[in-house]
Formats: C-alpha cells, sequence, structure tokens
C-alpha cells in the first residue's frame, strides 16, 4: 500500500447498514407461534462445556428468543442483545429474571470498549453468518474472547460446502490479531421443538481467544473504522497519513490496520 493510497471502505458497517440487512431477513424478526428457541438447554454443565465459569460477564449478541442466554444466566452475569425489537420485547417480558440487562444492540457494533465482558456468546448465529468474522473481531476487545455453538448436522450438511471457506476466513482472522481460534466437539443436554423430552445433541463450540496483542490491535481497528464510516457517509476517502496523524500511529501501524478491516468485512454481496 503506498503512503498517499486514499483509503475506502468496500462495505460500509454502521447502524444503518445494518437494520436494513435485518428488515431483509423477514423469518427472524416476525412473532413466531412458538416461544422458545428451537433448542433450549438443558443441561447442568453447560458452563463447563462452552467454556464460561460462574461470575463471568457475558454479552450475548443475536439472544434470539432468549433461552440460551438465560441458562448461562443461572451461573454468569448476562447482557443479552438482539437487533429484533419482537425478540427484545419478548425477552424482556418473559425470560429477564437470570438476565442482568436486555437492550436492542447490533452485534456487528458490540462491544464497543475494552476489557468490559469476558465473553461474547450466541447460539446459531445464522443470520449473522456472512458477517460473523466481524463480529469475532470485535469479541477481542473482550477480557477473553468470543464463543458461538452450531449443531454438529447443521456444519456437517447445511454448510458442509461452504462452511470450510467461513472457518478458515475465521483462523485467518485470528492469526492476523495474534489471537486463537479454537473448535471441540460437545454433547449438550437440550429439549426441542420437536423432542420435548431431555437429550443429548452433538455441538460444535468455537472459541475466538483474545489476549492484549489481540486486543489493542483490535482497538486501533475499530477506531479507525468508525472514522472510515464517518467520512464515507460524507463520501470522503482518507489517505494512509491522514488517518496516522489523526490517531498518532506509524505509517505501517495504519496500513496494518487497513488490511485487517479488509480482512474481517463482508464481501460486498454478503
Amino acid at each position: 500500500m503506498k503512503n498517499r493510497k486514499s483509503v475506502s471502505l468496500k462495505f460500509p458497517v454502521h447502524r444503518a447498514w445494518s437494520k436494513k440487512y435485518w428488515s431483509d431477513l423477514g423469518f427472524w424478526n416476525q412473532p413466531r407461534s412458538l416461544k422458545t428457541q428451537d433448542l433450549v438447554p438443558e443441561d447442568s454443565q453447560l458452563g463447563q462445556k462452552i467454556g464460561i465459569k460462574p461470575g463471568e460477564k457475558v454479552l450475548v449478541f443475536a439472544g434470539d428468543y432468549g433461552d440460551w442466554a438465560k441458562a448461562i444466566g443461572q451461573f454468569a452475569e448476562v447482557h443479552y442483545t438482539d437487533i429484533s425489537p419482537t425478540a427484545v420485547h419478548f425477552v424482556r417480558e418473559n425470560k429477564a429474571q437470570t438476565l442482568t440487562s436486555v437492550r436492542a444492540r447490533i452485534a456487528e457494533l458490540m462491544p464497543r470498549t475494552e476489557n468490559r465482558f469476558d465473553w461474547s456468546f450466541s447460539f446459531e448465529p445464522i443470520p449473522l453468518w456472512p458477517r460473523l468474522p466481524l463480529v469475532l473481531a470485535r469479541s477481542l476487545l473482550n477480557k477473553k474472547g468470543g464463543i458461538f455453538l452450531m449443531r454438529s448436522y447443521y456444519m456437517n450438511l447445511v454448510y458442509r460446502k461452504d462452511h470450510r471457506a467461513d472457518l478458515s476466513r475465521m483462523r485467518k482472522l485470528a492469526k492476523a490479531y495474534g489471537a486463537t481460534f479454537e473448535e471441540t466437539g460437545k454433547r449438550i443436554w437440550i429439549t426441542s421443538w420437536a423432542h420435548q423430552k431431555p437429550h443429548s445433541e452433538p455441538m460444535r463450540v468455537f472459541v475466538m481467544r483474545t489476549n492484549p496483542v489481540a486486543r489493542e490491535k483490535a482497538m486501533v481497528d475499530f477506531r479507525i473504522l468508525q472514522f472510515l464510516n464517518a467520512l464515507h457517509k460524507k463520501g470522503q476517502q482518507p489517505s494512509v497519513p491522514d488517518i496516522a496523524n489523526r490517531y498518532k500511529l506509524p505509517i505501517r501501524a495504519v496500513e496494518e490496520s487497513v488490511l485487517r478491516i479488509e480482512n474481517f468485512l463482508p464481501a460486498e454481496d454478503a
């Protein structure tokens, strides 16, 4: 990257963009007759299996109808979020007993500060899948990182063709920040829409684990990303030196930051 080359976003990341994307996902924002997630955890060892310890502070993103947030809230401090007003209203009225807070929030914009949470967590954030690397990059600001779960058969069947490339992108993201991306298999006791009797379901547990170096890089990137978003709305494109001067950073640090931003932004047609 030459020093005087301008920097632009191949796809903007801001509140209006996320809400427009969400409005196109009709099913996920409609009231449902069954007032639960399709899988509800019923596992006394849930925290141990997914890697969340008692008392830890957890940001639940894309929390849907709140059953996983509620279960984790029995042993941890849970802050539930979802972009859907329907889901947020339902959780606030029916499942907030174990939750510290319930708010409408955009996953791609949370968290905003360092070390506020131990973990970001979501169960099957399918609507976010094309933009999940961006959400996981946000989780690097946490004390420990980000966790998401997927049913094994989803990964083996539904995403068999595409998920390898997506997971490879997440691993490359971790490498770019000096973080680690881990995948393990666990059997978790659940009930479901199809089976009301508790049964053991094979799951894939994915963990983006942060550290001080990754956290610092992520903080720089999201400051620069916020600046780029603000100028994008005005039709402006700053140069690398412009960004370096604004944030008192070496040119090389800005160039590396821009490359990371390009890596975790979603594709334009996502």
